[in-house]
């Protein structure tokens, strides 16, 4: 008997397999540019990849060194809270594949370089089963405004400066014109 129960639960087991996975995904960072100048700002992207469905995101956005952050957006598939960096996002389709969390614009505060990084990463299914997500970071430089140099050789208008009588008299100024002749022979010299 024992062995026909075992053969049974084989047989069944075989038919009926019993499927258990287990939500799993990843996160990354997409910029427009990875160098800006300072004072100027690129747009940003965290997108989300899973094997499942994910009905809940949260994620910890932050920033350091010589940009900020600003702006965040949650992508219109979501509802929740995001603008203060702390997301805390869910949605009634689940998402699955690969799909936008949040945009953000960055902005280049002074000459060096600046991280984002995104910590604290956890997908939901709609069981309400979590799974933590690897944290992401992307670099950005942040590089000096360039400023135009003037062209070293400029440019002087064309104009003619005559001095002029201010010695309030009021004198004849006898000028003599000394116009030179065409003639270039030596028989005037005799």
């Amino acid at each position: 008997m024992r062995k026909k129960c075992i053969f049974i639960g084989i047989i069944f087991g075989l038919l009926f397999p019993i499927s258990v996975s287990a939500l799993s995904g990843s996160a990354s960072i997409s910029c427009n540019s990875t160098s800006i100048e300072v004072g100027s700002s690129t747009s940003c992207t965290l997108y989300g990849y899973s094997n499942e469905g994910v009905s809940a995101v949260a994620a910890s956005l932050t920033v350091g060194g010589s940009i900020s952050i600003s702006n965040i957006n949650t992508s219109s598939n979501w509802q929740g809270n995001g603008s203060d960096g702390n997301i805390q996002l869910y949605t009634d389709s689940n998402k699955s594949g690969s799909f936008g969390i949040v945009s953000f614009t960055v902005t280049g505060n002074s000459v060096g370089s600046g991280t984002i990084n995104v910590g604290g990463i956890k997908f939901s299914d709609a069981s309400f089963n979590e799974n933590g997500i690897s944290g992401t970071s992307l670099g950005i430089t942040v590089n000096e405004k360039y400023v135009p140099k003037p062209d070293p050789t400029p440019t002087t208008p064309n104009t003619v400066t005559t001095p002029s009588n201010n010695s309030g008299s009021n004198s004849n100024n006898n000028v003599t014109d000394n116009k030179k002749s065409n003639d270039a022979s030596l028989k005037s010299l005799v």
